[in-house]
Order: C-alpha cells, then sequence, then structure tokens
C-alpha cells in the first residue's frame, strides 16, 4: 500500500527544490547580477589592485579589466592609467582611492552615465564621449565637493596630511582645457582652462591660488621671480588634447616654474615653464 502522506510530502519538497533552482539560474542570468565591463588598464606601475564591492581584489595589470563597482587603490610609489569604453582616460597617483560607483555606456544610448569618487590621493582625467557630449551625465564625488564637468582635461589632488610641507589640507584642482562646476555647501564655482583652484573643505568656497599648485605640479611656488621681472602668466598655450585635438587658452594666472609633472604618465602633465 502506498503511504499516499509521504508521497505527497516527497512531491512537495520536489517542487520547493525546483522552484530555489529556477530563482537562483534567474538571478544568475539577469542583468546587473554581476559586476559589468567598463574599462581596462592601458598602463600600471607598481602595485595597484582593483577592490570589489564583496571585498575580494584583483591585482590589475596592462589590459587587465575594470569594472563597475571597483576601487581601484595604487600603492605609493605607483600609479595606473585607465581607458573606459567612451574613450574617457583617468591617470591615478599613488596612493589613490579611484571608486567607480555607476558607469554605463553604450554607441547612441541615451542612458549613458559615469559617476566616480575620489577618496584619497589624485587624479587626473582627459574627458570620453560622455563627458564631452553627455555631461550631464558624469560627476566625481570627492569629501570636499562634486565636480561636474564640460569636455575637459582636469586633475584633482586630495591633501589629508600626505602633501609637500606648506600646502595646507584639501581639494587642488587645476583645469588643461575646457571647464568645470565646483559644487559643495559653500555654493556652485567654475573653473576654466588653464585655472587651478583650492577648498579646505566641504564647507569652503573655491579659492584661487596665485601659483600653479604643488601637490598637482610637483613644483614648488616660486620666489617673487616672476612679479618681479614683470612676466605676468607666461604660460605655454600648444597642450594638445590627445582625443580632440583642443588647444587650451593660455593661463591667466601667475605661474610657477622649473621642471614639469614626471612620472610613468609624463604625457598627461600640465607643461610647466622654464624658469627665467
Amino acid at each position: 500500500m502506498t503511504n499516499r502522506p509521504a508521497t505527497n510530502q516527497m512531491r512537495s519538497r520536489a517542487r520547493s527544490g525546483l522552484v530555489f533552482l529556477l530563482l537562483a539560474l534567474f538571478a544568475f542570468a539577469a542583468p546587473g547580477a554581476h559586476a559589468a565591463v567598463v574599462g581596462k588598464a592601458l598602463v600600471v606601475s607598481g602595485q595597484v589592485v582593483a577592490e570589489q564591492p564583496d571585498g575580494g581584489t584583483r591585482t590589475l595589470v596592462a589590459d587587465a579589466v575594470i569594472e563597475r563597482g571597483d576601487t581601484i587603490i595604487s600603492a605609493a610609489d605607483s600609479a595606473a592609467q585607465l581607458r573606459f569604453l567612451d574613450g574617457a582616460l583617468v591617470t591615478l597617483r599613488a596612493a589613490t582611492r579611484f571608486r567607480i560607483d555607476d558607469y554605463y555606456y553604450a554607441d547612441g544610448s541615451a542612458t549613458n552615465h559615469s559617476f566616480f569618487s575620489l577618496l584619497t590621493g589624485g587624479l587626473r582625467t582627459l574627458s570620453g564621449f560622455i563627458g564631452k557630449v553627455q555631461h550631464e551625465a558624469y560627476h566625481l564625488d570627492t569629501p570636499v565637493a562634486t565636480v561636474g564637468i564640460r569636455g575637459t582635461d582636469y586633475q584633482l589632488r586630495l591633501c589629508h596630511g600626505d602633501c609637500p610641507p606648506g600646502n595646507p589640507d584639501g581639494l587642488y584642482l587645476g583645469v588643461g582645457y575646457g571647464a568645470i562646476a565646483v559644487v559643495n555647501r559653500a555654493g556652485s564655482f567654475n573653473l576654466k582652462s588653464g585655472q587651478y583652484g583650492y577648498m579646505k573643505d566641504a564647507t569652503s568656497r573655491l579659492e584661487f591660488p596665485s601659483c600653479p599648485p604643488e601637490p598637482l605640479t610637483g613644483v614648488a611656488c616660486p620666489d617673487q621671480r616672476l612679479s618681479q621681472a614683470g612676466l605676468g602668466s607666461g604660460y605655454p598655450t600648444g597642450d594638445q588634447d590627445p582625443i580632440s585635438g583642443d588647444r587650451p587658452a593660455g593661463l591667466g594666472i601667475g605661474q610657477g616654474c622649473g621642471g614639469s609633472i614626471t612620472g610613468a604618465f609624463q604625457t598627461f602633465a600640465l607643461p610647466v615653464p622654464a624658469c627665467p
């Protein structure tokens, strides 16, 4: 004689197991269930890792993929250059944490977007398609301010006790060409081609330093040689954007002199005029 209650119980368990399996397979196949590839590392110097949202890490080497949600971390004396799907380039300084909060790009899509965060350290970036054409769909957050762009080559450096002596903590900004909007609790401020800025904290207004700040250029502000000589800005205007071919206007502020930003990615440096 068949034990009907036992048979029904077994069938119920089987159906429950099948439902669980189907749900698991659906979750596995659903869009967004896995991190999306958003670009790759072009060049890596030293030790650079991608920290995933689940806490796992991947060591980055040249041509390694980067994914949505990754936090790219460069160690001391290390650097990396990243290329995103829309052609944007990001060069990370040593001791930097850069997070890819959300990113999507497809040719012709109206929903493209790129949202990043600079948590520590510094970077320089050249806009890709999103920043040049769909710039309202781009922003980069920092602990001090949020940056929006208008087809731009710009750089940032967050200082927190780790910048050259004599340079206060805060956010340093520089624009090679194009323009950026910088927003925090003190308001919204604009920086144009050739301008540098500094913000002490999230409640401070944008200040315009009298010379290119050392945390960005690697060159200490000079003594009074330039102003005494009446040289004005004296800044070269021939730095061509390698993506668009645009050339920025000359800088309209007092300048430092001597040297340049050196290291693994010198081609992304703002040029610095020779000392008189």
